[in-house]
């Protein structure tokens, strides 16, 4: 898969994991098939807008902390983007 897909399964499993949760947990929590965290997890499916967000609710955080990861956004880890450069010409 995609390195958007694992970064976001790393997310999704660091968010889990700090809430002692298990795979089945987490899917019970979501309304999730346990393998279908499994396969998040670990990047093998991209899953849809409606699994993330169910993730995210389950686990009690916004659903772009998610997907932000995957996508590079620096807001997700809390840091703040450097001021951009204004260039004259």
């Amino acid at each position: 898969m995609t390195a958007q897909a694992r970064a976001r399964g790393g997310r999704l499993r660091q968010l889990r994991a700090d809430r002692g949760w298990t795979q089945e947990r987490l899917g019970q929590e979501a309304g999730v098939s346990t393998a279908a965290v499994f396969q998040l997890e670990r990047g093998q499916r991209e899953g849809r807008a409606a699994t993330w967000i169910a993730l995210a609710a389950a686990l009690g955080v916004d659903p772009l902390e998610l997907l932000a990861v995957a996508c590079g956004d620096a807001h997700a880890g809390g840091q703040s983007d450097p001021e951009p450069e204004v260039v004259h010409r």
